[in-house]
């Protein structure tokens, strides 16, 4: 037993530094080596963020510093010897959130989610909605020795808020702090506890409905205080669905894509079931579209094949029900497939929508946990034969 206890004390004066409280110092702290009067010694600039394990983080930049903190007065100054003491960690990554960043040898601008997770935004167009025609106005360059530091999760496809964004309504000038598809209301004081300034907020006149109420933001949550991000849970991405591709036109005697989409999931998820309304066909006694079917994006089927009926409806639903299992951080196509008859008139079109409602997917972890997505308001999408 004494013996035990022996241990676990040594080892507790390993994993604590003895002279951090003759030092003056405290996790959480922001400390550099004190200054030995040379401009041209970088090791008089560099400040330090101290975490629970007694590591001291880098800032890379003033630009990271900043999207953490607003001023220096706060930075404790220390001998190069008591700063030695204090192993190295990780650099420190810009707030989550905040800032948009890129690097010179990649033409791909990046929001920053907990943990260092990058989300590439696919497009002006995303960037815009989320962040206003001045969206450029928030990226900064990161240098490529400091990229590593980083690592790239599934991109933004549709314009949803990153984890961490501080996002302001107009209307009401609510502040809410995004976290997947929920919103966590926080006040202005609080926000000031925690260094969340008013420069970083988005705003927004969206009303914000997709993203369901959750329980206040603390003032003091180690969570967002934590700037080495160790009590940060880095989030996966809910599942998101879009619909980039044209469709293909008819072409008699040929196997085409009536509608596609991509399935962006950053943890696992199960397609379950999928419905499928098809109307503007002709209608007689020969089906104008047969062996339609659900297929990935290298064309493995996924659901079983259909047939529509000889006498058709003006609007004919398909559903579609099967287990198609999408891997962590992946970008899945999924293509609805039919064959066209060779008689089938010129000028014959038709239209396809896809609802949310027609749409399930469940957690790929478990099998049985049904996942919110997000998702275009209205989907259809036509064409014709040649």
């Amino acid at each position: 037993m004494k013996k035990a206890f022996l241990f676990a004390f040594f080892g507790l004066m390993f994993a604590l530094p003895v002279h951090a409280t003759v030092l003056g110092v405290a996790d959480g702290d922001l400390i550099k080596i004190k200054s030995d009067g040379n401009p041209s010694n970088p090791s008089n600039r560099v400040v330090y963020y101290l975490d629970r394990d007694w590591k001291r983080h880098p800032f890379p930049n003033l630009q990271v510093y900043y999207s953490w903190y607003h001023d220096f007065l706060s930075v404790k100054e220390l001998s190069p010897e008591d700063m030695a003491t204090f192993r190295m960690g990780t650099p420190v990554s810009y707030r989550p959130g905040t800032r948009l960043v890129k690097i010179a040898s990649v033409p791909k601008v990046y929001a920053v989610e907990p943990g260092g997770a990058l989300r590439w935004i696919e497009s002006e167009a995303v960037a815009k909605t989320l962040y206003g025609n001045d969206w450029n106005k928030r990226v900064d360059d990161v240098a490529e020795s400091f990229f590593g530091s980083y690592h790239e999760g599934v991109p933004l496809t549709v314009p949803v808020w990153p984890t961490g964004t501080a996002v302001r309504r107009l209307t009401d000038g609510a502040v809410f702090v995004i976290d997947g598809m929920m919103k966590h209301p926080i006040s202005l004081d609080a926000a000031s506890s925690l260094r969340m300034y008013s420069k970083n907020f988005v705003q927004t006149d969206d009303d914000l409905s997709d993203y369901a109420d959750a329980i206040p933001v603390l003032a003091k949550d180690p969570l967002y205080l934590d700037t080495s991000q160790m009590a940060m849970v880095e989030t996966e991405p809910q599942p998101a669905i879009d619909f980039p591709e044209r469709n293909q036109a008819l072409a008699p005697g040929k196997s085409v894509v009536l509608t596609s989409f991509r399935l962006v999931t950053g943890k696992p998820a199960i397609l379950r079931t999928l419905s499928v309304a098809i109307s503007g066909l002709p209608q007689g006694s020969a089906a104008p579209l047969t062996n339609l079917h659900v297929t990935d994006g290298d064309g493995n089927d996924l659901f079983g094949i259909q047939q529509l009926p000889v006498t058709m409806n003006e609007t004919e639903t398909l559903n579609f029900s099967g287990a198609f299992t999408t891997k962590k951080d992946s970008v899945n196509f999924v293509q609805v497939r039919a064959d066209v008859p060779v008689t089938i008139p010129s000028g014959t079109a038709y239209v396809v929508s896809v609802t949310r409602s027609g749409i399930s997917l469940f957690d790929g972890g478990n099998g049985t946990t049904p996942l919110r997505f997000w998702y275009p308001t209205i989907v259809a999408s036509g064409a014709k034969t040649r």
